[in-house]
């Protein structure tokens, strides 16, 4: 994905603003669920699985344990981020 697009994303879909990050890194749980929230969509998207079978057909799928093992990872580097 180029630099170009990502700014275009970024533009759409807005981004936290600085009081809801630093009050998630603080342990606000408000905060932190607004943080999660926003991240949601892209990993869902991560989190389906796509598969191309023999017959050419693609199927996907959802894998509920890698989501929350990503949710898990966005809060442990939420939590261990420093602000000054």
């Amino acid at each position: 994905m180029t630099t170009k697009t990502n700014r275009r994303r970024r533009r759409s879909y807005g981004e936290p603003d600085g009081k809801t990050v630093v009050s998630a890194v603080a342990g606000d749980k408000k905060s932190l669920l607004s943080i999660l929230d926003f991240y949601k969509g892209y990993i869902s998207s991560l989190s389906t699985i796509r598969h191309r079978q023999e017959n050419g057909r693609e199927i996907s799928f959802y894998d509920e344990q890698l989501r929350d093992e990503l949710f898990q990872k966005l809060i442990d580097a939420t939590l261990m981020f420093r602000t000054r």
